[in-house]
């Protein structure tokens, strides 16, 4: 058990969470070589993460402040893992916290073997997850690290831009007024 103030936490105590992430987020770092695979780290302001211990009813939600960082790693099939994860540095201005989310394959299939845009736009691939969140003093004299296994992860459809509905409206709005127009006509 470990107990900081506000916040306390037990061996097999679950965990939920949520993790969102743009496709289209930008590159920060580029495609960088390195023994074999490549790494890229990417910013996006849709990206975001939430989790909720069960027992003590704490929650952490990734503050719209700081970026939440994406992550890449890719190797050659059967070179090695290729992960993916959702990651935030994060201060609150007494503590410092980092939460990640990370998704594996250990068949290195699930990213294509390139260092450009390698956000996968599914997490099928993925064959198994873990997150992991660390609160710090702000003299790192004092911390608790709390890790686990992903036990299920569901993939939910990406919400339409409003402007996607606008658009969908307005063009009814047009279909409806050539109609009417035509039938007049005739």
């Amino acid at each position: 058990m470990s107990d900081w103030p506000g916040f306390a936490v037990a061996v097999g105590e679950k965990v939920r969470g949520r993790f969102s992430y743009d496709t289209e987020s930008q590159e920060s770092v580029a495609g960088e070589y390195c023994c074999g695979y490549y790494t890229t780290l990417y910013v996006g302001a849709q990206n975001a993460l939430t989790l909720t211990f069960e027992n003590s009813g704490y929650a952490y939600r990734s503050s719209k402040d700081l970026p939440v960082e994406l992550a890449t790693s890719t190797y050659p099939a059967g070179g090695g893992s290729d992960a993916f994860g959702v990651w935030q540095w994060d201060y609150d201005g007494a503590n410092r916290r980092l939460v990640s989310i990370t998704m594996l394959d250990d068949t290195g299939t699930a990213l294509p073997y390139r260092p450009d845009r390698m956000i996968p736009d599914s997490l099928a691939g993925f064959a198994r997850g873990e997150f992991d969140y660390s609160i710090y003093s702000p003299d790192s004299s004092k911390m608790v690290f709390v890790s686990g296994a992903l036990t299920s992860v569901r993939q939910v459809s990406p919400v339409p831009e409003p402007g996607t509905y606008a658009m969908l409206l307005a063009g009814l709005g047009l279909l409806g007024w050539q109609r009417k127009r035509s039938s007049r006509a005739q």
